[in-house]
């Protein structure tokens, strides 16, 4: 259905099964968009997170008469990317950062709303089993993660860099 909208109107429809797609729903419009807007102020500490797991990897596969650590800590690293980089060093990476929170929630709220109107339900229903609404969002995580994945791996290794 989807390969037919894109040909006969020559790009994606608001309008899917059932009155709207998964990636266009506003529930994924909206999860995103807050996703979007946590990981603005959260990415500092990602980039603090990364740059202490990566050099936690290279102190172990290092020689005994290695330079010693770069960071002694969370604070110690804020202070130092922020000095030597600058804003620009704290939020390193937030574009691939927006566009894995806004593919990851995104297709997780608008899959999961789509699956839950593809199985009939209406808002507020909740006759459907556990088993199917676990079964609902195992779904629409799976297809979270592997739309979201190759951002996860851009973010990291621009956030590496420094």
């Amino acid at each position: 259905e989807l390969a037919f909208r894109l040909h006969t109107r020559g790009g994606f429809s608001n309008k899917g099964c059932h009155g709207g797609g998964i990636i266009w729903s506003p529930a994924a419009r909206q999860g995103g968009t807050s996703a979007c807007c946590a990981i603005t102020l959260t990415n500092p500490v990602d980039v603090v997170k990364t740059r202490l797991q990566l050099q936690g990897e290279l102190a172990a596969g290092a020689a005994a008469n290695a330079k010693p650590s770069a960071y002694r800590g969370v604070g110690h690293a804020l202070y130092r990317i922020g000095a030597s980089e600058g804003l620009r060093g704290l939020q390193r990476g937030l574009c691939a950062a927006y566009l894995l929170q806004f593919s990851n929630v995104g297709c997780r709220f608008g899959g999961y709303d789509y699956l839950k109107r593809a199985f009939g339900m209406k808002v507020g229903d909740s006759a459907t089993g556990q088993l199917t609404l676990v079964a609902m969002g195992a779904a629409s995580g799976t297809l979270a993660a592997v739309v979201s994945n190759p951002f996860f791996l851009l973010k990291t290794r621009f956030q590496a860099a420094g």
